[in-house]
């Protein structure tokens, strides 16, 4: 009888206790409500935002085979499937803040031409009621990166020359001198930011050529327009540009564009900065926006000038450009590239300026830049927070061999990235 009584009351602690236990327990979800409605996504569209426009349900790529994924807040799945095998109904607990992810099947480390999209939605579920679904915008989510040699220096390239993309976590992807594919990328931040390495390695007129640049600050839903050019040697050019010759440079820049937002057709591709949000909507993935984290800014006067569009001069010939960067350390570099309809190779060297114009590395250029143009170089640059590139002793230039359009990209780089900005002048 004692051993019966012994059982009992074991049995008897432990139901006493459990209910004790369970106000510490570390795994406890939030109750779902006995009170339910329904979510119908039998309206529910799925579109993939491309960047140059959208495709939609019934166009490549086969959004039926996206991934789809129903939570609430208390971290329960409720679906986890196809589009295709959705069903057009749930019954869900009456609750707020219940998210539809939609996303590709696949997102590969890295891997040629495999774009990875994603989209969210939110919905409440009230007692009673069917709460229908909104379309569902799928945006780009990972890194698109293409890899481009300018016509100049491909005479010059051998068979064994390549461009090597890793990204921080490893993953990589060889672009021969061939390659026209773009490569994607998986986002994955390291230490809080996401970095791309380009090296380009191979022999480029009989010498052999190591060439890496460091792209960081690099965001989701971006492509990344990596081009090689080739540039006349100058004394001071840093190892990192790459010297092939005494007389060959091989530099890189860097173009990234956006593809969170739509862009039209005949629309021109606009810096990332520039791009306008349509419709007011959120452009999805893209740079941290933190003010401390951005590139550097550049802006023109007069504000009349535009970037996006091409510009006739001001009746003073007066058009300026600030530089302003956020980074402790400012800026690391900054050049100038001119293509003109009437500028040769031969007027520009007819006044000591070429095409290329490394204002941080100006070799024998630096007293026609400094002292004839007053625009800044060396010292007048690097470490400096605040600057202005003053053009207007070089506008002169441009009316002088008649009419034609004349392009100025201006390429400035400091420790949070690169900025990209081209500017067109016009000329009658």
């Amino acid at each position: 009888m004692k051993k019966i009584f012994s059982i009992f009351s074991l049995l008897l602690a432990v139901i006493v206790l459990l209910p004790a236990c369970s106000k510490d327990d570390p795994f406890v979800r939030e109750e779902e409500s006995a009170a339910r409605g329904t979510v119908s996504f039998k309206k529910m569209s799925v579109d993939v935002n491309t960047g140059e426009n959208v495709i939609t349900r019934s166009a490549s790529p086969d959004v039926s085979t996206f991934i789809v994924e129903v939570s609430g807040t208390n971290g329960k799945t409720y679906y986890n499937g196809t589009l295709a095998d959705m069903p057009e109904i749930l019954s869900l607990p009456v609750a707020t803040g219940y998210t539809v992810t939609v996303h590709s099947a696949e997102n590969p480390a890295a891997a040629w031409e495999s774009p990875y999209y994603e989209g969210t939605q939110t919905f409440d579920i009230a007692e009673n009621e069917v709460t229908y679904i909104d379309p569902v915008v799928c945006r780009l989510a990972n890194v698109k990166v293409t890899i481009k040699f300018d016509n100049d220096l491909l005479p010059y390239m051998e068979e064994d020359c390549k461009v090597t993309v890793v990204t921080g976590s490893g993953a990589s992807l060889v672009f021969g001198k061939d390659e026209t594919r773009p490569g994607f990328f998986k986002y994955e931040e390291a230490d809080g930011e996401a970095t791309l390495v380009a090296t380009f390695t191979g022999t480029v007129d009989e010498n052999y050529e190591n060439n890496f640049r460091t792209y960081t600050r690099v965001a989701p839903g971006n492509h990344y327009i990596i081009t090689y050019r080739l540039h006349g040697a100058e004394p001071d050019v840093p190892e990192q540009n790459g010297m092939i010759t005494p007389g060959i440079v091989v530099d890189s820049e860097v173009t990234r564009e956006n593809l969170t937002v739509n862009v039209d057709d005949e629309d021109q591709i606009l810096p990332d900065n520039d791009r306008p949000v349509q419709g007011g909507e959120d452009p999805g993935p893209g740079p941290d926006p933190g003010e401390d984290r951005e590139a550097p800014s550049l802006t023109l006067y007069p504000e009349s000038m535009s970037w996006t569009a091409p510009n006739r001069l001001p009746a003073d010939n007066i058009v300026r450009v600030t530089v302003h960067s956020d980074h402790s350390a400012g800026l690391t570099g900054f050049t100038v590239d001119i293509d003109s309809d009437t500028l040769t190779e031969e007027v520009l060297e007819g006044v000591m300026l070429r095409k290329h114009l490394d204002l941080v590395n100006p070799g024998d250029l630096e007293s026609a830049l400094r002292d004839s143009l007053h625009f800044p170089v060396k010292s007048d640059i690097t470490g400096k927070t605040d600057l202005t590139l003053d053009i207007s002793e070089f506008t002169p230039l441009l009316g002088i061999y008649g009419a034609g359009t004349h392009k100025f990209t201006i390429t400035v780089t400091d420790g949070y990235g690169t900025t990209v900005r081209t500017l067109t002048i016009i000329t009658e």
